[in-house]
């Protein structure tokens, strides 16, 4: 509750006080059938709307680190070397000796050769960059001008947008 607060809109602090007593039991005895219910399905519905808003919608529309996004996972980009790795893999192995690290499991979005690729793309982006794209959408195409334009929108590529729209308005005064 304390950082939402300092959010540059926070909401009321009477309704996140409310909210806090709700969540934490404090309320009249009265009260308390009722703020368990609410508390119980406060926690079943806020897992699968950070999983809805923020895994399939915010990351995958902000895809800079596209391998990254797992369910539970941290898209954060991070320095990754075989050293961390065995010791992150050490220290796991101290605090829970039982537990497995798989590469994959039900709720995977991507195979381990579909993320290693992304990774690898990732990697170094000034390359690729400065590579010519044999994908580049066939500029003659207005179904493809369109998806492009909207992917761009929704992506924030608003360079790529005014591009497709010059060619959009010589399509409409040539046809129109």
């Amino acid at each position: 509750m304390e950082r939402v607060k300092t959010l540059e809109n926070p909401p009321p602090p009477e309704a996140l006080t409310f909210l806090s007593r709700l969540l934490t039991g404090e309320v009249p005895t009265s009260s308390q059938e009722v703020a368990t219910q609410f508390r119980v399905r406060f926690q079943q519905l806020t897992g699968p709307l950070m999983a809805k808003s923020v895994e399939d919608t915010l990351f995958f529309r902000q895809n800079m680190g596209l391998a990254l996004n797992e369910v539970g996972a941290e898209p954060v980009a991070h320095h990754f070397s075989i050293e961390r790795f065995h010791h992150e893999m050490k220290t796991r192995q101290a605090r829970q000796p039982d537990a497995l690290s798989g590469t994959s499991t039900h709720d995977t979005k991507r195979g381990e050769d579909a993320r290693a690729r992304l990774y690898t793309l990732t990697e170094a982006p000034e390359q690729w960059e400065r590579m010519p794209c044999p994908l580049a959408a066939d500029e003659s195409d207005p179904c493809q001008i369109f998806k492009g334009w909207h992917g761009a929108k929704i992506g924030g590529y608003m360079d790529v947008i005014s591009g497709a729209n010059r060619r959009l308005a010589s399509d409409v005064t040539t046809t129109g």
